[in-house]
């Protein structure tokens, strides 16, 4: 990124790619910072969930809250009860119950 010298070249955190890729997401999302990270694309083990995956949301919200981060993020999740509706509602009530715990 610095490399481009373009304040416009910025990450699409995928939480879900990185953790399935070996990384340390916690420590990857402080160590990129706010100013690196343009959106954080939140999504679990497809077979989950958001929250009873591999993934650990609670920290990971914490992370994007000490960033005090203000862009977007983007939910891509599953629906183990192949009610699409009402497991997005789940998936997103997760998150924002999350948000709400760190602020």
């Amino acid at each position: 990124m610095e490399r481009s010298r373009s304040s416009a070249v910025k990450t699409y955190y995928d939480v879900g790619n990185s953790t399935r890729a070996g990384f340390d997401i916690v420590k990857e999302i402080s160590w990129l910072g706010a100013r690196r990270i343009c959106q954080f694309h939140l999504k679990d083990d497809s077979k989950y969930y958001m929250g009873e995956g591999p993934i650990d949301f609670p920290a990971v919200m914490n992370a994007i809250a000490e960033l005090d981060f203000q862009g977007f993020a983007n939910l891509e999740t599953s629906a183990p009860s192949k009610s699409i509706e009402g497991d997005m509602r789940r998936n997103y009530q997760y998150v924002r119950r999350l948000i709400a715990e760190t602020r």
